[in-house]
């Protein structure tokens, strides 16, 4: 548990605060990053995150928390999908 989110924590960004397990629909923020035709994604067991000064949520779950943000760093960006897998639609169009 010490080592959790080692990786965030060395570039500065704050760790999530909780997870929740299950599928969530994320709905993109439309702009710079996902155009006008952008539509939700599925996410499975999601994390808690609280944004911090300067960070710019690109995503966000159906109750309002993000689920993709863009981070700062040196001079480039980091993305955070904060979510344990990303689940793709089927061959079909639905989900598994």
């Amino acid at each position: 548990p010490g080592e959790d989110w080692l990786l965030l924590k060395g570039l500065g960004i704050t760790p999530p605060s909780s997870g929740k397990n299950g599928m969530q629909d994320a709905t993109p923020a439309k702009g710079e990053v996902f155009g006008d035709t952008a539509g939700a994604f599925k996410l499975r067991d999601m994390w808690t995150y609280s944004p911090q000064e300067g960070v710019t949520v690109l995503a966000t779950f159906d109750d309002g928390t993000p689920a993709l943000t863009r981070h700062k760093v040196g001079d480039g960006h980091v993305y955070v999908l904060w979510a344990s897998t990303m689940l793709p639609p089927s061959q079909g169009g639905g989900y598994p």
